[in-house]
C-alpha cells in the first residue's frame, strides 16, 4: 500500500506571528466570522422575545444552538483528525453563509416563522460544532512549533474582542438596521471568513490516508464513550474532585438562562428598554471576566477551594440583586436608566466572580488529575456540564412562561445558596 503523499511548503520562518501570512488569514477570516456571529446571535434573541413575546421559544432555540455540540462533539474531533482541516473550515463558513442568506430571503418574503429559526439554529450548531475543532486543530499546520503559545494567545484574545465586540455591535446594530440586515451582513461575513481561508497553505501533512472513514468514525466514537466511562470511574473515586464536579455543574445548570433568557426579557419587556442597554451589561460581564481572569493569575495563591467558595459566595448575592430593580414593592427609584446602569455594575461584578470561580476549578482538576486521566476526565467534565446547559435554558424558558421572573431569579439564588455547604465537606478540605 502506497504512503499518503505528504505535502510541505517551505519558506523561511517568520520572526514574529502576525508575520505569518497564513496565521493572519485564518485569524482575519475568525475576527470577521465571529464578529458577525455574536452580533447575529445578540440579534435573534432580541428579535425572538420582540416578535414572539416568549421565554420558552428564547430557550428552546438557545438550546438547538447548542445540543449539535454535545452529540456531534464526538465526530467532530475524528473528522478535524480524518479529513483535510482546511476543506472543513472553509465549507463550514461557507454553509453557515449560505444558511443565513435563506434566512434572509424568507424573511424579505414574508415566509419567515419560528420554525425557520429552530431549524437555522439547529444547523448553524451544526456548522459550529464542525468548525471549531478543525479551527483549532489548524493552528500547528500553519505555525512554527515554537510560535503555538503566542499563536493560542492571539486566538483566545480574538474571540474574546469578538465577544464583547459582537454584543455591543449586535446592540447597536439591531436599533439602526433590523434584524433582517443582520442576517445578511453576517452571511457576508461567513462568505468573506471562507474566501480568506481559502488561501491558507498547510506547511504539515494536509491529505490523510483514505481509510474506510465509517469504520473509523465508529471506531473512535466507541473509544470515546469508554473513554468517558473510565473518566467517570476516575473522577468518581476521587470524592473530593466529584463532589467539586457536581457543584460546578449545578452552578452552571442555575446560572445559564441568566444572560440568555432572564436578562433579554427584563430588558425587552419589563423595562421596555432599547437593544444596546442589554449589550452594555453583557459586554459589561464579558469585560468583569477578563478583569476577574487577571486577578485571579495575579494574586490567586494558597487553597483554591476558599477562592471558588469566596467567588460563589459573591455569585449568589449578585444573581440576587438582579431581582431588585423588577421587584414589585418598593421598586419606583428604578426608572429605566437607573436600572440599566444597576444591571451594568452588577453585570460586571459577575462576570469578575464567575472567573474567581471557573478558573480555580480548572486549574484544581488539571492539578490533582493523573496525567493519563486528565483527557478523558475533562472531556467528561465538558460533554455533561455543556449538556447542563441546554437543560437550564429550557427549563427557565418554561418557567419564566408561569412565573415571575424576579421569583425565579430569587428562588435561583437561594438555590445557588447550597454552594456554602461545600465549605463543610470533608473531602474539600482535604484538596
Amino acid at each position: 500500500m502506497n504512503e499518503p503523499v505528504v505535502q510541505t511548503t517551505h519558506y523561511n520562518k517568520p520572526k514574529k506571528i502576525f508575520q505569518n501570512k497564513n496565521f493572519l488569514l485564518l485569524i482575519f477570516g475568525k475576527l470577521i466570522s465571529k464578529l458577525g456571529d455574536n452580533i447575529y446571535i445578540f440579534a435573534l434573541t432580541w428579535y425572538v422575545f420582540e416578535k414572539y413575546s416568549s421565554t420558552a421559544q428564547a430557550g428552546i432555540i438557545m438550546a438547538l444552538g447548542l445540543i449539535p455540540v454535545i452529540f456531534l462533539g464526538p465526530f467532530a474531533g475524528v473528522m478535524a483528525d480524518r479529513i483535510n482541516r482546511k476543506k472543513i473550515i472553509v465549507i463550514m463558513d461557507f454553509a453557515q453563509g449560505t444558511i443565513l442568506l435563506i434566512v434572509f430571503f424568507l424573511l424579505k418574503t414574508n415566509m419567515f416563522s419560528i420554525w425557520v429559526i429552530y431549524i437555522s439554529t439547529f444547523l448553524l450548531g451544526c456548522c459550529g460544532a464542525l468548525f471549531n475543532p478543525a479551527c483549532t486543530a489548524i493552528i500547528p499546520n500553519i505555525v512554527e512549533e515554537e510560535q503555538l503559545i503566542e499563536a493560542n494567545g492571539a486566538d483566545t484574545a480574538i474571540g474574546s474582542i469578538s465577544n464583547i465586540g459582537g454584543i455591543l455591535g449586535g446592540g447597536i446594530a439591531y436599533a439602526l438596521f433590523g434584524f433582517t440586515s443582520i442576517c445578511f451582513f453576517n452571511a457576508i461575513s461567513f462568505i468573506i471568513s471562507g474566501i480568506a481561508e481559502m488561501f491558507l497553505t498547510l506547511h504539515q501533512k494536509t491529505d490523510n490516508c483514505r481509510e474506510d472513514l465509517q469504520h473509523t468514525k465508529e471506531g473512535k466514537l466507541k473509544e470515546y464513550f469508554n473513554e468517558l466511562y473510565d473518566g467517570f470511574s476516575y473522577l468518581h473515586s476521587k470524592k473530593g474532585l466529584f463532589i467539586l464536579f457536581i457543584f460546578f455543574m449545578a452552578f452552571n445548570f442555575l446560572l445559564a438562562p441568566v444572560y440568555s433568557i432572564y436578562l433579554p426579557y427584563i430588558f425587552n419587556k419589563q423595562l421596555i428598554a432599547g437593544p444596546s442597554s442589554l449589550a452594555y451589561v453583557q459586554a459589561a460581564s464579558g469585560i468583569g471576566m477578563l478583569v476577574g481572569a487577571i486577578i485571579v493569575s495575579m494574586f490567586a495563591k494558597g487553597n483554591s477551594i476558599k477562592l471558588i467558595l469566596f467567588g460563589l459566595w459573591c455569585s449568589n448575592i449578585t444573581v440576587l440583586g438582579l431581582a431588585i430593580p423588577i421587584f414589585p414593592v418598593g421598586n419606583s427609584f428604578f426608572t429605566t436608566s437607573r436600572a440599566t446602569i444597576a444591571y451594568i455594575v452588577l453585570g460586571a461584578i459577575m462576570g469578575v466572580f464567575g472567573s474567581f470561580v471557573a478558573i480555580p476549578i480548572a486549574s484544581t482538576f488539571q492539578r490533582l488529575i493523573k496525567d493519563e486521566f486528565r483527557g478523558r476526565v475533562n472531556a467528561l467534565i465538558s460533554t455533561i456540564v455543556v449538556s447542563a446547559i441546554p437543560l437550564g435554558y429550557l427549563l427557565g424558558g418554561f418557567m419564566a412562561e408561569f412565573i415571575p421572573v424576579y421569583i425565579i431569579i430569587v428562588t435561583g439564588a437561594f438555590l445557588m445558596v447550597i454552594t456554602v455547604f461545600m465549605g463543610f465537606v470533608s473531602e474539600l478540605k482535604e484538596i
